[in-house]
């Protein structure tokens, strides 16, 4: 934790985050489509239940050129693996001052529109 988080920051969570439902939604198509948004997460830790999204990104995608990005760090509400972190060099001095996940998700609703989301 850097010295400026240490002095001025909310303490670093100590419990893990609320559980939450795992969904799983997927569609085939039969032609591949040129417009797509792709996206990219990295999470606090590998159980979907429980691990919270500490970073999203997206390539919005037409006629497959890219045409605009989007990029946040998310602000957890519980703790971050040290595995997750050993991974994606994500910790809670990096975070604290991130804005929390309902804060941004509608805008990132916005950018992914009704686009076909690729992971």
């Amino acid at each position: 934790m850097g010295i400026f988080s240490f002095l001025f920051a909310d303490p670093e969570p100590t419990e893990p985050a609320p559980t939450r439902p795992q969904l799983r939604y997927y569609h085939e198509y039969d032609t591949i489509p040129t417009d797509y948004t792709v996206i990219d997460v990295e999470t606090s830790g590998l159980n979907p239940c429980i691990s919270e999204i500490l970073e999203i990104a997206a390539i919005k995608v037409r006629n497959n050129a890219e045409i605009d990005r989007y990029h946040t760090y998310v602000r957890p509400v519980g703790v971050i693996s040290p595995s997750a972190s050993a991974v994606n060099g994500l910790t809670w001095s990096k975070l604290y001052d991130k804005p929390y996940l309902e804060e941004i998700q509608q805008h990132f609703f916005d950018f992914v529109g009704d686009d076909i989301l690729v992971g």
